[in-house]
């Protein structure tokens, strides 16, 4: 899976969050306690809920709409 933007809302230390992925490596810096980890947690939340909505999917037949995904 390839993530090229995440917007967040309510969640964790965001009240409202948008990261935009280049192309190749992205480094997230800043100081401590401005929620660099809480965007590896979000990313690994959607990993999951993919991972579950594919599952889902082959099972019963339905996508959640939670997630949108794009053409690769």
């Amino acid at each position: 899976m390839k993530v090229s933007s995440l917007h967040v809302s309510n969640l964790l230390s965001f009240d409202d969050f948008d990261l935009h992925f280049g192309e190749g490596l992205t480094v997230i810096v800043g100081p401590n306690g401005s929620g660099k980890t809480n965007v590896v947690r979000v990313l690994d939340l959607v990993n999951k809920l993919v991972d579950w909505a594919d599952d889902r999917s082959r099972s019963i037949g339905w996508l959640p709409r939670l997630l949108r995904r794009s053409s690769p």
